[in-house]
């Protein structure tokens, strides 16, 4: 700002653009709401934004099929979380028309079998089961072996490349006592040794 004498006065103006716009068209805002739109571009990590798009599209695709009228459902290597597992395990307890589920290579751990193992007391549509290569140990067999002691409609249990050590297979063949309706148990290359084999 600048003043003369003869009474002239000169004021220069700076345009400052702020890194926020309160408002941009198109202009869709109800009464006595606050939006505030960033004009700034951030980093986002892609990354984590992709893996969670990839495990909603899988479970999406999941309770899709379990939704469906299909008897022979195949969730393999989707890599779901263990809150996938949780409403799958939800979903499968409202369903009566699956026979074989396969859920092979999801990692899903002895915390996600348990979830399972429990659906499965119930369900009595559910002939075979495939659990392979989903690093499942003693937890995970011990409620497996829960489930068969129950369980009347399994015939085909798959229970591959697991970590299945002589105690879990114990607690399986156990139940196997009791359970006369399973007729086929896959439980290979696990940490099995001859003696527990023998079992």
């Amino acid at each position: 700002k600048a003043n003369f004498n003869d009474g002239l006065t000169i004021i220069q103006l700076k345009e400052i653009v702020p890194p926020y716009l309160l408002l941009q068209p198109p202009f869709n805002v109800q009464e006595n709401s606050t939006v505030l739109f960033a004009q700034h571009s951030e980093k986002v990590n892609t990354r984590s934004l992709s893996i969670n798009s990839t495990r909603s599209a899988a479970l999406d695709d999941a309770l899709q099929q379990l939704r469906s009228s299909s008897n022979d459902i195949d969730l393999g290597n989707k890599k779901f979380s263990l809150d996938d597992i949780k409403i799958i395990s939800e979903e499968l307890k409202k369903n009566t028309t699956v026979n074989t589920l396969k859920l092979y290579s999801n990692e899903i751990s002895d915390e996600g079998v348990v979830f399972i193992a429990e659906i499965l007391k119930s369900n009595s549509t559910l002939t075979e089961i495939n659990l392979s290569r989903n690093n499942i140990s003693f937890k995970g067999a011990k409620a497996i072996g829960a489930t068969l002691i129950v369980n009347k409609s399994l015939t085909d249990l798959y229970l591959r490349e697991n970590r299945i050590s002589d105690a879990g297979t114990s607690e399986i063949f156990n139940a196997l006592k009791v359970n006369k309706r399973l007729k086929r148990l896959n439980v290979g290359n696990n940490e099995i040794s001859t003696e527990g084999a023998k079992v």
